[in-house]
């Protein structure tokens, strides 16, 4: 007569920690017999996962908008996103440091870069800074003259009103 197999005990898993709120100090329970093959049991186990090393997250985009909206990964994994319609790379990186995403932005050339590409400023002469100059000047006093007449006028309707009581 053959024996009966016991249950496998569910609640403990040696892959995982014990619950500390149940197990209080025991031992965990040791199997009787060793265990069939998962798949023919039905049970699952976990398999243990390497590590990932951060590596490149590449994706095309059509804008600058959709390559911010993309999401940063955490583990330092770099991202780029290539926007070919408008010849632009676009890089994003988490900053553990500051706790943000870095993101940066490369345009595509065909030109060669020139010595000094800041445009020519034009300034104006001095004759025009002093015509603005005195026509400010003029404006100024205009408003003098009336801030003046106004309270000219205010002290008369206090006179007026001081008399009439």
């Amino acid at each position: 007569m053959s024996q009966p197999i016991p249950y496998p005990n569910y609640s403990y898993n040696p892959g995982f920690m014990a619950n500390p709120y149940t197990d209080r100090g025991q031992q965990p329970p040791q199997m009787v017999q060793p265990m069939q093959a998962p798949a023919a049991q039905g049970m699952f186990y976990p398999q243990q996962q390497a590590p990932q090393r951060p590596g490149v997250l590449a994706a095309l985009v059509t804008g600058k908008e959709e390559a911010l909206a993309q999401q940063v990964s955490f583990d330092g994994s770099l991202g780029v996103y290539v926007d070919r319609g408008h010849g632009v790379i676009y890089t994003k990186q988490f900053n553990a440091a500051t706790g943000g995403s870095d993101f940066r932005e490369y345009r595509l050339s065909d030109q060669p870069e020139q010595g000094d590409p800041s445009p020519s400023v034009s300034y104006a002469s001095m004759d025009a800074v002093n015509q603005l100059a005195e026509s400010f000047a003029k404006q100024v006093e205009d408003l003098s003259d009336r801030v003046k007449a106004m309270e000219k006028r205010q002290k008369q309707r206090a006179r007026m009103e001081v008399e009439d009581e």
